[in-house]
């Protein structure tokens, strides 16, 4: 055989075998890539399932796990959803509504804009918000749009600002004697957790969500012992008719000893929240130190520990049920 025939059969042998085969919602799908009459008869569908077949294995290699027809138009849809320019300026929306807080009403000082302006850029992020999720709606319409938590919570998000912003335009235009205030703020971060791209911070949520009813107990016991030192401060120093730093009186409402030593735990007010009962009597330090010692070096430590086990446990979970 002349070695222009060897070549000749082996790439006759190659092209034979050239296919592509995945498994659908109900079958086996082989596609052959050289067959001309299926290409022919069949372009079409063999197209179709060529770009479900690629969009499944992009799916596998990054870790997604997303819903979608398998129409033509809504693959294609899908497709487009996934492109790292629309997904940057999703990011970017997402953190411009987070650094509005600078320049909103109260800002920061030298940073303060106008309330029209921050308004402007804000619908704007919200309207690529509503157009990200209309593009979800296109291609995962009939898959499980509604049943999805995170579309229900974005949208509703969306709305309640809305009617916040059309309230706080009303209040402010027409100058009514009230004080107008943007309470749908705290809810922006929900944004960036709801959004399709944050799956790793809603893992790290779902982790927390998981580990906060195991921790607390020992929560709660660190909060009676607070509770019980606050207890015995209001008895020990609060007759004595000493004033703090302030010159308000020391030691006589409950809830505010509460805080005090609730701050103490971090030693953050240490030692100014004990230097009016040092200075009436030395021997007074004796119970802060104590509170030190018990509170932030023993329960503090425990109630972290449990925090880091907890949470690590269910990290490994996770990310065992991930790969």
């Amino acid at each position: 055989m002349a070695p222009d025939d060897g070549d000749a059969l082996l790439r006759k042998v190659r092209a034979q075998h050239r296919s592509v085969s995945f498994i659908t919602a109900s079958e086996l799908v082989n596609i052959d890539l050289e067959d001309e009459s299926h290409r022919n008869e069949e372009s079409e569908l063999n197209e179709t399932e060529i770009l479900l077949a690629g969009i499944l294995v992009n799916e596998a290699r990054l870790g997604r796990n997303g819903y979608f027809q398998t129409s033509p138009k809504e693959l294609r849809l899908y497709k487009v959803y996934n492109k790292p320019v629309f997904r940057g300026i999703v990011y970017f929306c997402a953190w411009l509504l987070l650094c509005l807080a600078f320049f909103e009403d109260p800002a920061v000082p030298g940073m303060g804009l106008p309330y029209w302006a921050t308004m402007l850029l804000e619908y704007f992020c919200l309207f690529v918000f509503i157009l990200r999720l209309f593009h979800v709606w296109c291609f995962a319409a009939g898959v499980k749009f509604w049943r999805d938590k995170k579309n229900v919570i974005f949208l509703s998000i969306i709305v309640f600002t809305f009617l916040d912003m059309i309230m706080y335009i009303i209040f402010k235009e027409a100058e009514l004697p009230v004080h107008a205030i943007r309470w749908t703020r705290v809810f922006r971060p929900l944004f960036l957790v709801n959004i399709s791209e944050g799956r790793q911070i809603r893992r790290a949520f779902r982790n927390i969500r998981k580990t906060l009813p195991e921790i607390a107990n020992v929560l709660i016991l660190l909060l009676l012992m607070i509770a019980l030192f606050t207890l015995l401060g209001c008895k020990l120093f609060g007759k004595r008719n000493l004033k703090d730093i302030h010159g308000k009186p020391y030691f006589t409402n409950y809830l505010d000893v509460f805080f005090l030593l609730y701050v103490l735990t971090t030693t953050a007010n240490n030692p100014d929240v004990m230097m009016p009962a040092y200075d009436n009597n030395p021997w007074s330090s004796l119970f802060f130190v104590i509170f030190i010692i018990v509170c932030m070096y023993i329960f503090v430590s425990i109630f972290l520990a449990v925090v880091y086990k907890n949470y690590r446990k269910h990290l490994k979970v996770d990310c065992r049920y991930f790969f």
